[in-house]
């Protein structure tokens, strides 16, 4: 009765921490990770704001062609004081400006305000590619989690198995010192399973709670996590991998168009040498006298004060050399992720392609020899529950690679700016036109 106890308490427990796999009939279907990257990008509040921001960008453009505003004025000379009779005015002016500011300085700032677009619009895509990324993290957390526990059910039902045995053995006066070891230690390993299972619960909540607040709603029901097949990686090498991701990673990217904009604002303080033109033109009304007109064309002198103007370019000029370093320091970064994450990628693969052609064969044949030597005597308990706990670990170890082999293949999709499938750039490129 006490062992069927403890099999209470871990289904109790297994039940409350997967409330949507014990809830889930067959006409739900499986939570998918398209499905959860689609909504990234249509809900994601961090990927919304970016493309406000870079819609802003590219509306300032227009602005940025514009000259400064006209400007109209009156003036009412030669009036009597005291007082402010304005009708007794010995003239009135009506006067009309405009500043033209160099012709060379118009065309760099539209060119430094459509850096700026495209330097937003680079930023809006890296966080929409890190946004795309934390949710792929959180999709294999939620995987792993919700596979472990299916992986710790069994394993229940193999330990009450062997506890069962055991029971029976006593109950028929057949027991000896291997059936009542077997009672403690079955409920000793009970225990640390429903403590795995309490901590897996948890994990399960965090991963659910972080990939609904990047996606921007409430996750529906699903049955199970949909694993998939792995991208097309064939062809690909870490060179071929870095080529890309120094043309295409959003960091790179945003480096160099940082640096491109950077030399737009050089050229645009260069061009403050340059004087402005400023031209108005007033209508004079004289009382008791002909009406008359008055012209005015001024210039600016910025080279009079030059330590200002020269400051202004030899700052720019720092810009450009922080914006070069910037980049050579991104491709350094770049080409340092790649490799890690193409080794951790290939050190992955080998090792699920060990646990999956031996050791999960093994373990299971292990697992129903250590289970029919118990029942018919020929294996000890310590055997038995060996081969039950190196069951539990190979299949553990196995979903735990299979996780970090999408988390590689996620990092390196980060750093390409896009997915490493072939199959998929070829279907969204055909798409896009």
């Amino acid at each position: 009765m006490k062992t069927r106890t403890y099999s209470l308490i871990i289904f109790s427990a297994l039940a409350m921490a997967a409330p949507v796999l014990a809830q889930a009939g067959p006409s739900i279907s499986p939570l998918k990770l398209n499905w959860v990257l689609d909504q990234v990008r249509e809900n994601n509040s961090d990927v919304k704001a970016a493309q406000a921001e870079a819609d802003m960008a590219d509306a300032m453009i227009t602005s940025s062609r514009a000259w400064p505003d006209p400007e109209i004025g009156v003036e009412f000379w030669d009036f009597p004081r005291p007082g402010l009779d304005l009708n007794a005015s010995g003239s009135k002016w009506l006067d009309i400006s405009q500043e033209i500011p160099f012709p060379a300085k118009t065309i760099l700032e539209s060119s430094v305000a459509s850096h700026a677009a495209e330097l937003k619009k680079v930023e809006a895509n890296k966080v929409l590619q890190e946004q795309l990324f934390m949710a792929k993290q959180a999709y294999w957390d939620l995987y792993t989690a919700s596979e472990s526990l299916k992986v710790v059910s069994r394993t229940v039902h193999t330990l009450n198995d062997l506890a069962d045995v055991s029971a029976r053995r006593i109950g028929q006066g057949q027991g000896g010192r291997m059936e009542q070891l077997m009672d403690p230690m079955a409920k000793m390993e009970s225990i640390g399973l429903q403590n795995q299972v309490l901590a897996l619960a948890q994990e399960r909540v965090e991963a659910q709670t972080k990939l609904e607040q990047l996606i921007g709603v409430t996750l529906p029901g699903y049955s199970d996590l949909e694993a998939g097949p792995l991208p097309d990686l064939s062809g690909l090498s870490q060179m071929t991998i870095e080529e890309r991701a120094m043309d295409s990673r959003p960091g790179m990217l945003e480096a160099k168009h940082h640096l491109l904009h950077m030399k737009a604002q050089q050229k645009l303080a260069l061009s403050g040498w340059m004087p402005d033109l400023m031209l108005q033109y007033s209508l004079i009304d004289n009382t008791g006298g002909p009406q008359t007109g008055m012209a005015m064309a001024k210039v600016n002198l910025p080279f009079i004060w030059f330590w200002r103007q020269g400051a202004e370019v030899r700052a720019a000029d720092k810009e450009v050399e922080a914006s070069e370093g910037m980049v050579r320091s991104s491709m350094l970064e770049t080409s340092a992720m790649v490799e890690s994450e193409w080794e951790m990628l290939k050190t992955a693969r080998a090792q699920l392609e060990n646990d999956t052609t031996v050791a999960l064969p093994n373990a299971e044949l292990a697992l129903k020899l250590g289970l029919s030597g118990y029942k018919s005597g020929s294996v000890g308990v310590t055997d038995a529950l060996n081969a039950v706990k190196s069951y539990l670990m190979t299949n553990l170890e196995a979903i735990g690679l299979t996780a970090q082999i999408r988390r590689s293949v996620a990092g390196l999709e980060a750093l390409v700016g896009g997915s490493l499938d072939k199959k998929y750039e070829l279907e969204t490129s055909h798409e896009s036109h």
